[in-house]
C-alpha cells in the first residue's frame, strides 16, 4: 500500500518512507449443521525515517506494525463476533514532535497519518536526555459482538470495543505518551423490510479516559468525556 505519513504536524518536519507499507490477510471458513464458522488473521507494517526536525533526532526511525486475530461463529439465528488487535504506533492517541508541543487526546483512531491536533501518531520525539529518540506507543484494542436474528428478518444485536494506548517515558523533562483508553458498548435492532430496504435503531454509549502528560496544564491530570447517541435510520441496497 502507499505508505501514510503524518499531516499538519509542528510545521518543521517531514517523513521519509523508502518502503510501502504492509499488509496481509488470511481467512478461513466452514459450514457445519446448522451454522457456519470463520476466522481470520491480519498484519500491518510500515516505517518511516525522519527527514527533517529540529537536528537532534533527524534521522530517528519511527516503526508501525500490527496484528489482529478474530473469529465469527453462526449458529441457529444467533451470530457471535469476537477481535483482537496488537501493535504500536498505530495512531489511537498521539504526542507531536518536539519538546513542548503535546497533542491533546482525541477521539479520532486509525493507521499511522491519523489527521489530529499536530498530526504525528502513536509516537513521540524527544530530544531531551543523553540519547535524542523517536518512541512508538504500545496499542491494542477488543471487540465483541452477539446478535440473533428472528424469522431470517429481524436482528437484535449488543456490541462492545475497547481501544487503549500504553504510556512511554521519554526523560526527564516528563514528555510522555498520554494513557488513553476509548470504548463504546452498542445495542441494535435491524430489520430488513425487503430485500433491498433495511431499517435500523442504534443506541451507543462511547468514554474515553486520557492522561495528560505532567508537564502539560501543570498535570498529569485525568481527562474524561462520555457521549450518548441515540440514531435511526435505513439503507437501500441495490
Amino acid at each position: 500500500f502507499d505508505p501514510q505519513e503524518p499531516v499538519g504536524g509542528t510545521g518543521t518536519l517531514t517523513y521519509e518512507t523508502d518502503t510501502p507499507q504492509f499488509q496481509g490477510e488470511i481467512t478461513y471458513n466452514t459450514n457445519f449443521q446448522g451454522g457456519d464458522i470463520m476466522v481470520w488473521g491480519s498484519g500491518m507494517w510500515q516505517e518511516m525515517t525522519v527527514n527533517q526536525g529540529f537536528g537532534a533526532y533527524t534521522g530517528q526511525d519511527i516503526t508501525s506494525w500490527g496484528w489482529n486475530v478474530g473469529a465469527s461463529v453462526g449458529f441457529s439465528g444467533f451470530e457471535l463476533v469476537g477481535s483482537y488487535y496488537d501493535g504500536q504506533a498505530l495512531g489511537v492517541d498521539f504526542q507531536s514532535a518536539g519538546g513542548n508541543a503535546q497533542g491533546l487526546p482525541t477521539i479520532q483512531s486509525g493507521g499511522p497519518g491519523s489527521a489530529g491536533l499536530f498530526g504525528a501518531a502513536g509516537y513521540s520525539c524527544s530530544s531531551f536526555g543523553t540519547t535524542p529518540t523517536c518512541e512508538e506507543a504500545d496499542n491494542d484494542g477488543f471487540y465483541v459482538q452477539g446478535t440473533y436474528t428472528f424469522n431470517g428478518k429481524t436482528k437484535v444485536g449488543v456490541s462492545y470495543g475497547e481501544s487503549n494506548q500504553d504510556s512511554e517515558n521519554l526523560g526527564a523533562d516528563g514528555i510522555h505518551f498520554n494513557d488513553v483508553e476509548h470504548d463504546m458498548w452498542t445495542v441494535g435492532v435491524y430489520h430488513d423490510v425487503t430485500s433491498w430496504l433495511k431499517l435500523v435503531a442504534e443506541y451507543n454509549h462511547m468514554e474515553q479516559s486520557a492522561e495528560l502528560p505532567s508537564n502539560l496544564l501543570g498535570g498529569p491530570t485525568l481527562n474524561e468525556m462520555e457521549a450518548d447517541i441515540f440514531s435511526v435510520g435505513g439503507f437501500i441496497f441495490w
